[in-house]
């Protein structure tokens, strides 16, 4: 984004296609200043949307707006199986939770994920925190997550630890690690067995664990910034 910005937008332009996604890109985007690659992702998005009403027409986008409820039906009830899902809607269905208190906690996580987001590309946190932050946040922010999905945390584990050889790792940072990790392999079968939704408590883990930390190591500086 330092460097080649319009090209990192029109890159953040073509995940649309898993839009449940895109919650925390923008507001990374926007709290860092990023407003050349913003743009460049607001133009290319633009451009992709007019290119398939150019060639399908307005039917595939009609279609697609009708197929929304019945979409939401089959994943509030769990028709997918909340097993294979890793996300905070789908653990608290597991565990017996209704649709409403499901969503509810769902929410709260996102409020809370995308607080923090906010608040660390504001700082002056390491560049790898921040991608794996807004990695891990992606993965956390969307109701509809799977365990395959999970194969994103592997450049936040990469940036992760790059960090913690050079600086050193916090307490149980490196446990954390392992259990991320390790954790879509074997999510889906604890969550049939127990039920446990391992997946998505491992993600919460280490995004708590990884943010904490980074606000913590910025505090010094932000208090000498607004010290007059």
């Amino acid at each position: 984004m330092e460097h080649r910005p319009i090209l990192a937008g029109t890159l953040f332009a073509l995940l649309a296609y898993k839009p449940q996604f895109g919650l925390v890109i923008p507001a990374a985007l926007i709290a860092g200043r990023h407003w050349r690659a913003l743009g460049s992702a607001v133009v290319t998005l633009a451009l992709m949307t007019l290119a398939s009403v150019a060639v399908f027409g307005f039917k595939c986008w009609i279609a697609f707006w009708n197929s929304l409820a019945l979409t939401r039906t089959l994943f509030e009830q769990g028709a997918t199986g909340f097993e294979k899902m890793q996300s905070v809607f789908a653990g608290v269905r597991l565990i017996g939770g209704d649709v409403q208190t499901a969503y509810a906690a769902q929410a709260v996580v996102i409020l809370l994920t995308l607080a923090a987001v906010i608040l660390l590309w504001r700082s002056r946190a390491d560049r790898r925190v921040l991608s794996a932050v807004t990695i891990m946040a992606t993965l956390l922010t969307t109701p509809y997550c799977f365990d395959y999905d999970m194969v994103m945390l592997g450049p936040a584990i990469a940036f992760l630890t790059a960090q913690g050889v050079e600086r050193g790792f916090g307490h149980y940072e490196k446990s954390a690690l392992v259990l991320v990790f390790a954790a879509p392999l074997v999510a889906r079968p604890i969550a049939m067995l127990l039920p446990l939704p391992i997946g998505v408590m491992s993600m919460m883990i280490v995004f708590a664990l990884t943010a904490y930390a980074a606000w913590r190591d910025n505090l010094p500086a932000a208090s000498t910034f607004a010290t007059p």
